[in-house]
């Protein structure tokens, strides 16, 4: 991880505690805590979680288990965003035949929700979330041959609404998505030769 308390100068880059992952991270702030939660460098692609008050010393890593038990898995990167007083992560199911679009929310940062389905979508590739004019967004690449990108929409980050295109974009790599003040932001990669 790299800091900036100024944007313009970043520390070097520290390897959180011993935690190595297979696919990008996630990153919030909660509770005056930053979190960055990451699939394990694993066969199983298990979800972990770690948090830090000062960017520096680490908590020890902690699977992402739910309410009953269950590790949360995924063969993508998630994606979270704090929302109505929760963090929320939204990533594709571990399971080889469905790639399910799931979210699951702490209102704590420890204890986590059993996995709810947005809508009977799934994803392609890892999903990104952003908290805007009280919705949360989660977008993400549809799972079929078109690489268009969808947007689910929620109001709690646990009843989504129904997807919907964002214009006619594609893209073969996991979009970005971000809040200004008055606007929602939206980066990727052509779905083209130009990239």
């Amino acid at each position: 991880i790299t800091s900036s308390s100024d944007g313009l100068v970043w520390t070097s880059p520290s390897q959180i505690g011993n935690q190595s992952s297979k696919q990008g991270p996630t990153a919030v702030v909660f509770g005056n805590k930053l979190y960055v939660i990451y699939v394990a460098n694993e066969d199983a692609n298990r979800l972990f979680y770690t948090f830090s008050s000062d960017g520096v010393a680490w908590s020890g890593s902690r699977s992402l288990v739910d309410t009953y038990g269950q590790d949360q898995a995924t063969k993508a990167g998630p994606g979270a965003a704090v929302h109505e007083g929760k963090i929320v992560v939204m990533y594709t199911s571990n399971l080889s035949t469905t790639n399910q679009l799931l979210t699951t929310y702490s209102t704590d940062g420890t204890s986590w929700n059993y996995p709810l389905n947005v809508g009977n979508q799934s994803a392609k590739l890892a999903p990104a979330l952003a908290s805007f004019k009280g919705n949360l967004y989660g977008l993400y690449v549809s799972n079929d041959d078109s690489n268009k990108f969808l947007i689910a929409r929620s109001d709690d980050g646990i009843i989504w609404a129904p997807s919907y295109s964002v214009g006619n974009h594609s893209t073969r790599t996991s979009p970005a998505i971000a809040a200004s003040a008055d606007s929602l932001h939206v980066a990727f990669i052509a779905n083209d030769s130009s990239n």
